[in-house]
């Protein structure tokens, strides 16, 4: 439901826009899991599940001024994916499911008792199939009966969205630089990358990561202390030098930078690259590509 004064918004129109593309890939989702009427391809449904997880992360994280309510709707979206998961034992990693429903759940608990409020019927149910696969002999295989629970427990229901809801976002441009003029680097030597940045509605709170990339397996992760950026929390706006170690024996490259952010509630988990961000990231802005190109020596 949008309002006049919700229109105005940019926070609101970014939130619907993304819900909407939640509630399509919810769609595709029901369509393999509980009417099996598409292509039950593994690699395929792999890869609708990781689209909506990165979704509804962006929408726990990545919006601020939620109210009590409209946090557990989006929380209750994500239990949703999690027992569709568990009901795909093939595709799925069952114990990094279930820690991670289970975690949801206990948010969900501790908001429920800040205040009156009725747990829904597919919080109920998560609960019980918690409980029901972790004491189950047969483990996972209890996840058989998901597909019907979540027939049974889980609608879709209106849902209103309050005007001051703010969108956590950033703009990142780097300046004069195209395929047409690159930017000077020596093979082996360290490059600073001239970027303008701009963030919006971020707080000090909120661990922000410069990520360059050069392929999928190469990436290097720099940290933005918000703290010393400077401007208020609504808008700052910065010029910063992004240093880039690993430029290769190439005559030019190209590099990727994006700017990604801590999901603050996220499990700690292992990292491969040593000094980089110790929880999953969501980005703020699109990736922005690179130009650079050899110094040559006379």
């Amino acid at each position: 439901m949008l309002t006049s004064a919700s229109l105005e918004s940019a926070g609101i129109l970014a939130f619907t826009m993304q819900y909407l593309q939640v509630m399509k890939l919810f769609a595709k989702i029901w369509e393999h899991v509980v009417w099996k009427i598409r292509s039950d391809e593994t690699g395929g449904l792999e890869y609708l599940f990781g689209k909506l997880d990165v979704r509804l992360r962006e929408l726990r994280y990545r919006y601020i001024g939620f109210s009590k309510e409209e946090e557990l709707y989006v929380l209750e979206l994500i239990v949703v994916a999690c027992m569709l998961r568990l009901s795909k034992v093939e595709i799925c990693c069952s114990p990094t499911t279930l820690k991670k429903l289970s975690a949801i759940i206990s948010h969900i608990e501790i908001l429920n008792d800040k205040g009156p409020m009725e747990p829904s019927n597919i919080l109920m149910d998560a609960k019980k199939t918690v409980h029901e696969i972790e004491s189950s002999k047969a483990g996972i295989s209890c996840s058989l009966f998901l597909i019907t629970n979540l027939v049974d427990f889980f609608t879709l229901k209106q849902f209103s969205l309050c005007p001051r809801v703010r969108h956590i976002n950033a703009e990142l441009d780097v300046p004069g630089n195209d395929s047409e003029n690159p930017l000077p680097f020596v093979s082996g030597l360290p490059v600073a990358i001239p970027l303008d940045i701009t963030l919006y509605n971020v707080s000090s709170e909120n661990r922000l990561w410069l990520t360059i990339r050069m392929s999928q397996e190469s990436t290097q992760f720099v940290f933005l202390d918000s703290n010393i950026l400077g401007g208020c929390n609504e808008v700052k706006k910065f010029t910063f030098m992004a240093p880039f170690y690993r430029t290769p024996k190439a005559r030019s490259f190209s590099s990727w930078i994006s700017i990604g952010m801590e999901c603050a509630l996220e499990d700690c988990h292992l990292v491969k690259h040593c000094g980089g961000p110790k929880r999953k990231l969501v980005y703020l802005c699109q990736e922005k590509e690179v130009h650079l190109c050899l110094v040559r020596r006379d």
